[in-house]
C-alpha cells in the first residue's frame, strides 16, 4: 500500500512539473515583449520578415533554449542555442560550447533562414551593430587591451579592419554614420567615425569628437586641447583651448583658463579673435549676433534649495555684439579671399563644396578653372564642334572647355581637366581670356625666364596687381592653386 501510495505520489509530481514547464514555455511566449530580450527582439523584427516562430524548451528563468520553426510547426532550427537574432536575412545564434574555470564559453555562428552556417560557429563574439543593414562586428571574447573588432556587412564583406574595440550609430540624423572607439593600455578611449558607403571619415585617434555643424567637429588631443576639423581633416582651429563651446555662421565660442577660471571669446575660422577670450559667458543669439557677460560679483537666490541651504545665481552684466556673416564656416571675414568668394557666389561663378564649406584651400583644377571664366563671361554656348576625345557633352565643364578652346585659351587638344592647375597656368589663361594685352614692363621675377610661354601673362598680371608673386623676386611657376587663390585672381582680373 506504501508502495502504491508512492508511485502515485511520483506520477502526480512528475506530471505537475511538466505542465508547469509547458506553463512557463507559453509564459515566455506570451510575455516576449516584457520578458527575455531576444523573445522581443525576434517578435520585432524577425517574425514579421521571415514568418518564423521563436520557441524555447527547458526551464525559461534558468537555462532557455531557442529554436525556430514555420506558420506550419516544421522546425527550422532545433531548440539548443542561447539567442538567436535576426539582421538583413541573416540569423545570429550562440550556443554554449567548452567548459571553463567561469563557466561555459558562448560559441557565435551567422546562418541564412535555411539553416545553413555562413560564418563559425567560433568563439568569436558576433555583435549585431545595424539591424535594418545586417552590420555585424566580430570579435574575441575574451576581450582586452590589444582585442580589436571587425566590421561586416550582411554578405560578410570585410567594411573595417580590426582597428576599433566599440562600435555605435552616431544617431538618427545621420543614418549612414558609426562612432568607432579604441582603448589604449591605460584604457585610454580613442574616437573614430564610420561612414557607411563611404569608409573611415575619421581614424580613432581623438579623445573626444563632437557635431559643431554639418561638416564641422570639435575634437580633442591627447593634451586635453581642443580644435575644429571638417570631414577630409583640414584644420579650421588649432588644437589651442580648453573647449569650444559652439559654432554659428562661421565662428567659434571658444574658451581657455585664465588665473584657474574659465573664460570665454569668439574666433573665426581663419582663428582670428573676434571677441577677446576675457568673458565669464558668451552665447550666439538667434538673429545671428553674440551676447557675453561678465559677472557683477552680485548674487541672486535661485528659487532652489540643496539640504535645506538656498542656492544662489551670479549675476551678469551682458554686452550684445553684432557678427558680420561670412559666406561659408571655412571662409572667415578676416581672410584675403572672402570678399571674392562672397562675390563669385553672388555672381553664380562658383559654389561650395557643401552647404556651409567652400573648401578654399583644396586644389582647384583646370576643369574648374574654366568653369569659373566661362561662367564670368556668361556661360555662353560654344558654336565650336567639340575637338577633345576624352570629354564628354555630360562632364559639368563641357561647355567650359569646349567655349575655351573656341576661344584661344586652351590650344592643345590633349586637355587633361582633373590636372591640378599651376600658378603659371592660372596667369596664361588668365591672360588670354582678358584678350592677351602686352604687359608694358618686363618680368621681374627671377624663377620666371623670358623665353617661358607664360612669362608675358605673369608680367602682366603682376603689373595688373593680379599677383605680386611670392616673395623674394619669386613667382613659383609650378604651384598649384588652391579654390580659393583662384576665385582671387578672378576677381581681381575683373577690375583691370
Amino acid at each position: 500500500m506504501r508502495k502504491k501510495f508512492g508511485t502515485l505520489f511520483l506520477v502526480i509530481t512528475l506530471t505537475l512539473l511538466l505542465c508547469s514547464a509547458a506553463a512557463m514555455d507559453a509564459y515566455a511566449l506570451s510575455m516576449a515583449d516584457i520578458g527575455d530580450g531576444y523573445l522581443s527582439d525576434w517578435e520585432e523584427y524577425g517574425k514579421p520578415e521571415t514568418g518564423l516562430i521563436l520557441f524555447n524548451e527547458g526551464t525559461y528563468i534558468l537555462d532557455p533554449k531557442y529554436g525556430l520553426r514555420d506558420a506550419q510547426g516544421k522546425s527550422i532550427l532545433a531548440p539548443v542555442y542561447e539567442s538567436i537574432q535576426y539582421a538583413a536575412g541573416k540569423l545570429i545564434v550562440s550556443r554554449f560550447g567548452r567548459q571553463t574555470y567561469n563557466g561555459p564559453v558562448s560559441e557565435y555562428a551567422i546562418m541564412d533562414l535555411q539553416g545553413n552556417i555562413l560564418y563559425g560557429f567560433s568563439e568569436s563574439s558576433i555583435e549585431l551593430v545595424d539591424q535594418a543593414r545586417g552590420l555585424f562586428a566580430i570579435g574575441p571574447w575574451e576581450f582586452g587591451v590589444g582585442s580589436k573588432l571587425q566590421l561586416y556587412d550582411s554578405n560578410l564583406n570585410l567594411l573595417i579592419p580590426n582597428v576599433f574595440q566599440e562600435i555605435e550609430p552616431r544617431g538618427e540624423e545621420y543614418p549612414n554614420d558609426y562612432w568607432l572607439t579604441t582603448y589604449d593600455s591605460n584604457n585610454v578611449s580613442r574616437l573614430g567615425l564610420y561612414r557607411y558607403g563611404v569608409g573611415m571619415i575619421f581614424p580613432c585617434k581623438y579623445r573626444s569628437i563632437y557635431t559643431l555643424d554639418q561638416n564641422l567637429y570639435g575634437v580633442r588631443n591627447d593634451n586635453n586641447q581642443w580644435g575644429v576639423i571638417t570631414e577630409k581633416s583640414q584644420q579650421i582651429l588649432p588644437f589651442a583651448y580648453y573647449s569650444i563651446e559652439d559654432y554659428q555662421n562661421g565662428y567659434f565660442i571658444v574658451s581657455q583658463m585664465c588665473s584657474e577660471r574659465q573664460r570665454y571669446g569668439i574666433v573665426d575660422s581663419n582663428n582670428q579673435i573676434v571677441i577677446p577670450i576675457e568673458y565669464d559667458s558668451a552665447r550666439f543669439l538667434d538673429n545671428g549676433n553674440a551676447r557675453v557677460g561678465m559677472k557683477t560679483g552680485e548674487t541672486v537666490f535661485s528659487g532652489v534649495y540643496i539640504n535645506d541651504w538656498p542656492l544662489y545665481d551670479d549675476v551678469y552684466a551682458y554686452t550684445d555684439i553684432e557678427l558680420e556673416k561670412p559666406p561659408f564656416a571655412d571662409v572667415a571675414i578676416s581672410t584675403y579671399f572672402c570678399e571674392p568668394v562672397q562675390w563669385a557666389v553672388d555672381q553664380n561663378i562658383a559654389a561650395g563644396t557643401s552647404a556651409n564649406l567652400f573648401s578654399p584651400n583644396a586644389d582647384c583644377t583646370q576643369a574648374q578653372i574654366l568653369t569659373f571664366l566661362w561662367r564670368a563671361s556668361g556661360s555662353p554656348v560654344p558654336a565650336t564642334e567639340n575637338p577633345f576625345a576624352n570629354i564628354k557633352n555630360t562632364d559639368y565643364y563641357y561647355n567650359a572647355v569646349v567655349w575655351a578652346y573656341e576661344q584661344g585659351i586652351l590650344t592643345d587638344t590633349t586637355f587633361q581637366p582633373d590636372t591640378p592647375c599651376t600658378r603659371s597656368t592660372t596667369m596664361l589663361y588668365l591672360w588670354k581670356w582678358s584678350g592677351a594685352p602686352m604687359p608694358t614692363t618686363a618680368c621681374v621675377f627671377r624663377d620666371v625666364v623670358e623665353e617661358a610661354p607664360y612669362c608675358d601673362a605673369v608680367a602682366w598680371a603682376a603689373e595688373s596687381g593680379i599677383s605680386v608673386g611670392t616673395g623674394a623676386d619669386r613667382f613659383e611657376p609650378e604651384q598649384i592653386c588652391s579654390r580659393a587663390q583662384i576665385i582671387t585672381f578672378l576677381y581681381r582680373a575683373m577690375s583691370v
